[in-house]
């Protein structure tokens, strides 16, 4: 039921811990911590080799092989638990996924029929909806007559904090992207009416012999956006470079954003200069030495 939550990335039960050993080698082999699934194992682990178990089957860890004496995950294990089978086969290995590292020395296998979890992790897709998924998870148990017989932890503070830093982060990130691009549409600002400053006869001629003050704006972005586009183009590769090295690329979204968004500012800081010049007067343009 946890499972079918609107908040849940995943729910999945577990029971305590239980030692085993590798039914090879007997009494005398190291015992390994291990711990049955109710629910979906992949939730659990990630798959590295053979196939994921079935009743009386388990997946042993790829760091617990050492332990048991295997040096391939084939064999069985033997379980002192005498209300659970003796042995369990051993299938495949597996690394355990975030936030079950604690397996990551022991065995898994799925739950025999019938049997109850000790534990229900609930992981959620959005730390801010851990409040919620709290209340929903008591709400299961409806009205229990021993209150102290369960207990929960839920990093609520911590999702909260989780919050906050992200908010900061967002804002701060806002506040430097919009710095950015505006010091950008400045600097384009400046160089366009540089430009038209150095071409001034130039474009006095054109508006000399017949063309329109349209013409003019067009030529103008057209000069400004042609070399925007491949400086926005690069600067975002470059970026995309970056950051898939460090393992934190952002979105495509983003990117195309980013792209637009400077585009816009660029095209946008040539209209001033650019209806400058399209204004003046080609007749004293043409005057000036």
């Amino acid at each position: 039921m946890a499972a079918d939550f609107s908040v849940a990335d995943r729910a999945v039960g577990l029971g305590s811990p239980i030692d085993v050993k590798n039914a090879a080698i007997g009494d005398g082999a190291e015992p390994v911590p291990a711990w049955a699934v109710i629910g979906d194992i992949t939730a659990v682990v990630h798959l590295e080799s053979g196939r994921y178990p079935g009743p009386g089957e388990a997946l042993v860890s790829t760091t617990a092989l050492a332990k048991l004496g295997m040096q391939q995950p084939v064999g069985a294990v033997e379980i002192s638990n005498t209300k659970l089978p003796v042995d369990y086969a051993i299938v495949g290995s597996y690394t355990p996924l975030d936030p079950f590292d604690d397996m990551a020395q022991g065995v898994v296998f799925e739950a025999p029929i019938g049997s109850t979890a000790t534990n229900l992790h609930l992981i959620l897709r959005d730390a801010s909806q851990a409040a919620v998924a709290q209340r929903s998870v008591i709400g299961l148990f409806g009205q229990l007559q021993d209150p102290e017989s369960i207990s929960v932890h839920s990093p609520i503070q911590l999702a909260q904090l989780h919050d906050e830093i992200v908010g900061d982060l967002g804002a701060f990130g806002r506040s430097m992207l919009y710095g950015s691009i505006g010091i950008g549409a400045l600097l384009v600002a400046v160089v366009v009416f540089a430009d038209i400053l150095v071409r001034r006869k130039d474009l006095g001629r054109r508006r000399a012999l017949g063309a329109a003050r349209s013409d003019i704006i067009q030529l103008m972005l057209l000069r400004t956006l042609i070399p925007a586009v491949l400086g926005t183009l690069s600067g975002v590769i470059a970026g995309l470079g970056i950051t898939i090295g460090s393992g934190t690329t952002p979105p495509m979204g983003f990117c195309i954003g980013v792209l637009v968004l400077a585009l816009f500012a660029a095209g946008v800081s040539t209209l001033v200069p650019a209806a400058y010049a399209a204004h003046a007067d080609p007749v004293k343009v043409l005057r000036t030495p």
